[in-house]
């Protein structure tokens, strides 16, 4: 699953803006608090998610026909459980850039594209860096975690350590649950998102003031100040439980915990067939 804007906050219902110029925007980065790192956003840094746990407790091998050029896997009908046999191959592999896209087949021996996963490389910091995920055929259940073990794959292949992500907010949910938390690096950004929430919801508020104030927003009169105590998943999670729609435009930019890398590999092996 990052853009940066120049901007200042207009409290709801609130002719007072908080100024963030270019001399005060050190001063505000460097006041967030140590407590917003990213294993604030858990308690715990492991995988969470129930159909990752299926793949781990299913012993199953798939039994489509080996296509060269492809590797074999495996996802589950969302209706049934049973597992669907996939066909993942690469489609783009240079110094900088790598994709890969998931199929299933139709009955007709036609490939059918279900999902696509790609991902760039920061050589300098030895991590995968974000590039895109898509899953395409709602009846299944599992591709998004294919598409993560292969970055996990990759980071293994190049000798990486870590895998980072830009995701989106109806995203969210989905990269926590499989292990990933925001980094540290994107909370001391975190002040540029406060004006894209609050020009959003000026227009658009399902709750009162007062809340979306205590939430966000701390000490009155002409200079209210941001809370710094509050994380850009703070605010995902309370906007989803208010009913209120989070602008396309944010993206929280999350990494791989050690821990989750670790048991993304002892899955890789009994989901991803080499050939």
């Amino acid at each position: 699953m990052s853009e940066g804007f120049n901007m200042y906050i207009l409290p709801i219902n609130c002719t007072n803006k908080i100024n963030f110029t270019s001399r005060n925007r050190n001063k505000i980065a460097k006041k967030q608090v140590s407590a917003d790192s990213f294993e604030c956003s858990g308690k715990s840094s492991g995988i969470k998610s129930k159909t990752f746990k299926m793949f781990l407790n299913t012993d199953y091998t798939p039994k489509i026909e080996p296509r060269k050029g492809y590797q074999r896997s495996f996802v589950f009908d969302r209706e049934t459980l049973e597992p669907v046999d996939i066909y993942i191959k690469c489609v783009k592999d240079d110094l900088h850039e790598k994709e890969y896209h998931l199929f299933r087949t139709n009955p007709d021996g036609s490939l059918k594209l279900i999902g696509q996963r790609s991902m760039t490389f920061d050589a300098f910091n030895k991590k995968i860096a974000p590039g895109a995920m898509e899953s395409f055929d709602k009846t299944l259940l599992g591709a998004g975690i294919i598409e993560h073990l292969l970055g996990v794959l990759e980071m293994e292949k190049k000798g990486y350590k870590g895998i980072k992500l830009l995701s989106l907010p109806e995203a969210y949910d989905f990269h926590k649950k499989l292990g990933f938390r925001s980094t540290d690096s994107f909370v001391t950004r975190m002040s540029d998102w406060y004006i894209v929430f609050a020009n959003h919801w000026k227009n658009n508020l399902k709750t009162d003031e007062n809340t979306v104030r205590e939430m966000f927003v701390t000490g009155n009169g002409r200079f209210p100040q941001l809370n710094y105590n509050k994380t850009l998943e703070n605010f995902v999670i309370f906007a989803k439980g208010h009913g209120i729609t989070v602008p396309d435009s944010v993206r929280i930019e999350m990494e791989l915990t050690p821990q989750s890398i670790n048991e993304m590999k002892s899955l890789i092996k009994k989901t991803i067939l080499r050939k």
